[in-house]
This record gives structure tokens, sequence and C-alpha cells, in this order.
């Protein structure tokens, strides 16, 4: 009797040490894919911030061409308004 009580303990625990190492693996995978989906976390806000950069760089060149053009158009628009006789 006590003989079938220690087995059947031991099988209990030979269970629970089963349990225990796909518990185990089933975390050190949970933390691998999670470092992989951090890693590619952060190599997408690295490409977006690559592209806000970019974009930003673009609109500065716009706005310069743009303030070139206007001016190109103002100054012979002052220069014949400063030829005109005064009243």
């Amino acid at each position: 009797m006590q003989e079938e009580r220690l087995q059947h303990m031991e099988t209990k625990v030979d269970r629970v040490e089963s349990d225990l190492s796909r518990l185990e693996v089933t975390i050190a995978r949970g933390f691998a894919e999670a470092k992989d989906d951090r890693r590619q976390i952060q190599d997408q806000i690295r490409q977006l911030a690559e592209g806000h950069a970019s974009v930003r760089a673009e609109i500065q060149r716009g706005f310069e061409r743009l303030h070139d053009v206007i001016d190109r158009r103002i100054q012979p628009l002052e220069d014949k308004v400063s030829r005109l006789p005064s009243r």
C-alpha cells in the first residue's frame, strides 16, 4: 500500500517536473518572440524616423524653391512700382 502511494507520488512528481519543463520552454519561446518583436518594432521606428527626416528635408527644399520663385516674380514688380511717379 505504501509502495503504491510512493509510486503514485513519484508519478505526480514526474508529471509536475514535465509540466515545469514544458512551461520553461514556453516561457523561453515567449521571451525570444518578444525580443524579436521588439527588434522589429525598433526597426520600424527607425524607418519611420528616417522617412520623417527625409520628408522634412523635402518640404524645406520645396519652401526654399517656392521663396525663390516668389522673389523672382516680386522683384520686377517692386522695381516697377518704385519707378512710378509719386502723387
